[in-house]
């Protein structure tokens, strides 16, 4: 008999002066207490059921914070683990071929319509091979999921730049009186759906010796595509041909990425939960370092001093170089 786990938080209304904070987001939000995570207010309906979702022995799981680069890691990962299938991956959009669990969470989404049920749903009644995304963290997902046999992926990011693309995300295009100011202002004190940035990695971190788990950081992949591509074949058990390797990182090079139209969800703008302006698009540079463009001047020592102290929060924690020359941090 398959194990019921009960989900651990309980959950809060937040305090009038957190609702003040966020006054410009779209939806009611609430607080997982005991955690820094916040959530919409769809999520209380799932929770559980995100949480008893169990994985599969031939599963490929995607964990990270939204902007961390999870577009371009998914790309890599479903072309690797369907034995590179471009037809299939041109054809079919990535939100179907590698669905958000936790979508479900807005009822009667555009998540759902185009997959004919709730993500989590969906996922549970395919038989075929499942690729799956969570912008969650482990401490809400299945307790076993390192430990079934399926691979999982946790994408990392330096937060500054980070941050940077969350601000950039076409959602908030639709969004009036949205700025870079209140996005900071929301992020610091831990109210941004999806969980917290730190709080995230050190779950991730905290599991990094597991042999299932493998921990990548965006820079790596921006630094070399080739040793990352290659880094994560050979954690899935694939091996690459010269021809296919090359073949392969022509597809994710920047300017072929944004040409793809299985990945610019133009379905969720042309649905109007993504909006469209010049500031904000879906898949953007692909640069380290961006930040310095974004952040304003005067926020720069405050983010870099949240920076350092959460980082100082995770025991052994490894900033790597790329980060720290990313960030200018000290």
């Amino acid at each position: 008999m398959t194990k019921k786990y009960s989900f651990p938080y309980e959950m809060r209304d937040l305090t009038d002066e957190e609702k003040d904070i966020l006054s410009y987001w779209p939806e009611e939000i609430f607080k997982l207490i005991g955690t820094r995570t916040c959530c919409p207010i769809g999520f209380k309906g799932i929770a559980e059921d995100i949480l008893n979702f169990k994985p599969r022995p031939d599963d490929i799981w995607l964990i990270g914070y939204p902007r961390a680069g999870t577009s371009l890691t998914q790309e890599i990962l479903y072309l690797l683990g369907t034995d590179l299938n471009y037809e299939k991956a041109a054809s079919t959009i990535m939100d179907i071929r590698f669905p958000v669990l936790h979508c479900g969470q807005r009822p009667n989404s555009e998540f759902e319509k185009i997959l004919g049920a709730p993500p989590h749903l969906y996922l549970e009644n395919t038989r075929e091979k499942r690729f799956i995304k969570s912008h969650y963290g482990f401490n809400l997902l299945h307790p076993e999921i390192l430990d079934i046999g399926c691979k999982v992926i946790f994408i990392a990011r330096n937060p500054k730049d980070n941050i940077c693309s969350v601000a950039r995300f076409p959602f908030f295009a639709n969004v009036p009186g949205f700025n870079f100011k209140k996005l900071w202002n929301t992020i610091e004190h831990d109210l941004l759906p999806f969980g917290n940035y730190f709080e995230m990695l050190q779950e991730a971190w905290e599991r990094r010796n597991n042999k299932n788990l493998l921990i990548l950081y965006y820079e790596e992949i921006n630094k070399d595509k080739k040793a990352a591509v290659l880094k994560i074949a050979d954690f899935l058990g694939k091996k690459l041909t010269d021809d296919q390797l090359q073949t392969l990182l022509k597809h994710i090079d920047i300017d072929n990425f944004k040409k793809n139209k299985s990945l610019n969800n133009d379905h969720l703008v042309e649905s109007g939960f993504f909006g469209k302006d010049d500031k904000s698009s879906f898949i953007r540079q692909g640069k380290d370092g961006g930040w310095r463009n974004d952040i304003p001047e005067e926020l720069v020592a405050e983010i870099d001093h949240w920076i350092k102290n959460n980082f100082q929060s995770i025991p052994d924690v490894d900033i790597i170089e790329q980060w720290k020359l990313a960030m200018d941090l000290k």
